[in-house]
């Protein structure tokens, strides 16, 4: 912070020694050269800082994502999606048997294979319980804890 401060400060005080020469010089004769080489004073004085550069100094730091960062973010949203997915293959299932839903919710996870299982399914449904568990087995093809249980 101290080394941009400086190098304005020095920038600054070229620019007033520029306009104080520009201004006390006579307009005939080699003005042209006179503005030329004040010119150059300002951009010399601008780039000052450009000596003082180092490539050995210059660190540049490229970190890689690791996959088992990204991995549960994915896995999570692929079971989010298959939740989605069953949810409403059980509501056309229910809906086809006369035994609509009012509302289902599917609860996945993965086991210690990477598996994934059907922790449970909750169903809100004013049809007989015996129905809708009989037909929520047959459209998973297996058996799970099925909640069913009526509107209020």
């Amino acid at each position: 912070m101290q080394l941009l401060r400086q190098w304005t400060m020095v920038l600054c005080v070229a620019a007033i020694t520029t306009s104080i020469l520009q201004s006390v010089l006579p307009e005939k004769g080699s003005y042209a050269v006179i503005k030329l080489v004040l010119g150059l004073y300002i951009l010399v004085t601008l780039l000052s800082p450009v000596k003082e550069f180092s490539a050995a100094e210059l660190q540049l730091d490229f970190t890689v994502s690791s996959p088992q960062i990204i991995e549960p973010d994915v896995t999570g949203a692929v079971l989010q999606q298959a939740q989605i997915t069953l949810e409403e293959q059980l509501n056309e299932a229910l809906s086809a048997a006369g035994t609509p839903a009012e509302q289902i919710t599917v609860l996945l996870q993965l086991d210690e294979e990477g598996a994934v299982t059907v922790q449970s399914v909750a169903v809100i449904s004013k049809a007989d319980e015996a129905s809708v568990r009989k037909t929520v087995e047959i459209a998973l093809g297996c058996e799970t804890n099925i909640i069913v249980s009526s509107p209020e």
